[in-house]
């Protein structure tokens, strides 16, 4: 009876571990089937544009930039995305993003200053 006794709570614990582990698994591979497009918005000198417009075209999702330039667009499914983004007094900037699950797909941005005679937002 002993022996039975010393046996159930090594087994209990194994099969702790066992379900804990599975769960963990099952939750990072959650967590991977997504991917972000995160960046920086810059003008040509360099300065940091608060408040720039990126707009992510097939979502029509739009967000601003913020006090440091950056965004960040996550919960995105694998695939290809086009990013646009504004900026009072700059020429509007658009690209092409492939995402991949689990991805982190960072894109630097400089909008250049638009000439007297363009008329953007």
């Amino acid at each position: 009876m002993r022996k039975l006794m010393s046996f159930v709570p090594v087994t209990v614990l194994n099969l702790v571990v066992a379900v804990a582990i599975t769960g963990y698994a099952s939750s990072a591979a959650a967590v991977d089937t997504k991917g972000v497009i995160a960046g920086r918005v810059v003008d040509s000198s360099g300065a940091i544009l608060q408040g720039a417009q990126v707009q992510l075209q097939s979502k029509g999702l739009t967000i601003a930039s913020n006090e440091r330039g950056e965004f960040s667009l996550p919960d995105l499914a694998p695939g290809n995305y086009k990013v646009q983004v504004s900026y009072v007094g700059f020429k509007p900037y658009e690209t092409e993003v492939t995402v991949a699950a689990g991805e982190l797909k960072h894109v630097d941005i400089t909008l250049e200053v638009a000439s007297a005679n363009e008329e953007y937002w």
